[in-house]
C-alpha cells in the first residue's frame, strides 16, 4: 500500500493554483488604462492594444516557464550583455533615436523600443539570482564585502551610468532606488548600503548641476515659476486632476489640450478628471489589491532566489505609480516614470505585463517549493 502512495503525494504536490485575485487586478487595471487612453488620446490607442495584446501573451508564457533554466551561467552572461549592448546603442548615430532631448530610444522601423525597460527587467533578475548564490556561500551577513557585494554594486552602477547617457536622469535614479531596495530586502549591512547611498547622491547631485534643463526644473518645482515652461506640465496637471472634482466630468468628457504628455506622464491627470474622487478611489483599491498580493507573493515563498526577484518587480512596478502620481499632484518634480498599465508605450507595458507573469509564475510554483523545503528540513 505504501508503494502506491508516494506517487500520490508526488502528484498532489504538482497542482498549483492561479492567484485570481493578483490576475484579476492585473486585468482591470489593464482595462482601465485602454480606456483612459482611448478617451484622452485616441491616436496610440490602437498600437497600444496590440502592445496589450503581446504583453499579455508574454504574461501567459513567463507565468508557466520554469525559471530555474535562466540562472544557466551562459543565459544569465547573453542577458547582461545584450541588455547592456542596447543601452549602448542608444548613443550610436542612426541606431538610437533623440527625443526632446534624451536619447532613450532605439528606432525599429517605424517603432522605438527603450532599452531601459529591458534593464528594469534583467537587474532584479541578475540581482536575485546573484544574492541567492552568494547568501548560500557568504552567509547571511555577506561578510566579505569585496567578493560578495562589491562586485554587484559595480554591475547595478554600470547599467545606471548607461542610462544616465542616454540623458535619462529620472529613471536612472529611479533603478537606483530600487535596486538599493533590494539590497536591503537581501540583508546587506547597513554600514555599505551608507556608502553606496553617499555615491548615488554625489553621483546624482554632478549629474543635476551639469544640466541647465535639470536646474530648471528643480527650481520651477520649488518656486512655481515658469522658466522656459518648465513648470507648466505641473501646473496643468494639477489643475486638470481638480477640474475632476468628486463625480469627474465622464468618458471623453475631459479637456487635455493643455495637458503636455497626456498619453504617457500625465495620463493620471485624464484618468482624475474624466473619473473624479470616485474614480481614483477604485484607482488606489485596485492597486492597493495588486501590490497587496504582489508582496505576499514574494513574501510567502522560502526559496530565495524568487522572493528577491518577486520584491523586485513589485516593487518597480508600484514604485512607478508612486513617483507617476506624485509628480502629477505637483509632490515632487517632472521625472517621465510612466504610469504602469496606463501610459502609451509598448516597452513598458511589456515589460510590465512580463514581471506580473513572473510574480503568476512565483505564485504558483511557491506551495509546492515550501513544501519541498519543509519535508528536507524534517
Amino acid at each position: 500500500m505504501k508503494f502506491f502512495e508516494k506517487p500520490r503525494m508526488a502528484k498532489k504536490q504538482t497542482k498549483t493554483r492561479i492567484d485570481h485575485i493578483f490576475l484579476g487586478s492585473i486585468i482591470l487595471l489593464s482595462g482601465m488604462g485602454l480606456i483612459t487612453l482611448y478617451s484622452s488620446a485616441p491616436g496610440f490607442i490602437e498600437d497600444q492594444l496590440i502592445y496589450s495584446g503581446v504583453g499579455f501573451l508574454f504574461l501567459a508564457i513567463t507565468a508557466v516557464f520554469p525559471l530555474d533554466m535562466l540562472r544557466d551561467k551562459r543565459i544569465v552572461a547573453a542577458g547582461f550583455v545584450v541588455v547592456l549592448g542596447a543601452g549602448i546603442l542608444t548613443r550610436i548615430p542612426g541606431i538610437g533615436t533623440t527625443i526632446n532631448g534624451a536619447s532613450r530610444w532605439i528606432r525599429i522601423g517605424s517603432k522605438t523600443f527603450q532599452p531601459s525597460e529591458l534593464m528594469k527587467l534583467f537587474l532584479p533578475f541578475y540581482l536575485a539570482h546573484m544574492l541567492d548564490r552568494k547568501k548560500r556561500g557568504a552567509g547571511e551577513a555577506f561578510e566579505n564585502f569585496w567578493r560578495s557585494i562589491l562586485p554587484l554594486f559595480i554591475v547595478t552602477a554600470l547599467f545606471i551610468i548607461v542610462i544616465g547617457m542616454q540623458n535619462n536622469f529620472s529613471t536612472a535614479g529611479f533603478i537606483a532606488v530600487n535596486m538599493t531596495l533590494i539590497f536591503i530586502m537581501a540583508g546587506i549591512k547597513l554600514r555599505y548600503l551608507i556608502g553606496a547611498l553617499i555615491v548615488i547622491l554625489t553621483a546624482g547631485s554632478v549629474f543635476i548641476l551639469m544640466s541647465p534643463h535639470r536646474l530648471n526644473r528643480i527650481y520651477a518645482f520649488f518656486v512655481r515659476d515658469d522658466i522656459q515652461d518648465a513648470a507648466f506640465q505641473i501646473d496643468k496637471a494639477v489643475s486638470a486632476i481638480k477640474a475632476g472634482g468628486f463625480w469627474g466630468k465622464g468618458f471623453e468628457q475631459g479637456d487635455f489640450s493643455l495637458i503636455p504628455e497626456v498619453h504617457s506622464d500625465f495620463i493620471f491627470c485624464a484618468y482624475a478628471e474624466e473619473f473624479g474622487f470616485l474614480g481614483v478611489l477604485l484607482y488606489f483599491f485596485l492597486m492597493g489589491v495588486f501590490m497587496a498580493e504582489g508582496y505576499l507573493i514574494a513574501f510567502k515563498t522560502l526559496d530565495m532566489y524568487r522572493r528577491f526577484m518577486a520584491f523586485g518587480y513589485i516593487t518597480i512596478i508600484v514604485s512607478q505609480v508612486f513617483f507617476n502620481i506624485a509628480v502629477s499632484v505637483g509632490v515632487i518634480p517632472t521625472t517621465g516614470i510612466p504610469l504602469p498599465f496606463f501610459s502609451a508605450g509598448g516597452t513598458s507595458l511589456i515589460s510590465t505585463l512580463i514581471m506580473c507573469g513572473v510574480l503568476v509564475n512565483i505564485s504558483r510554483a511557491s506551495q509546492n517549493l515550501n513544501l519541498l523545503y519543509n519535508s528536507k528540513r524534517r
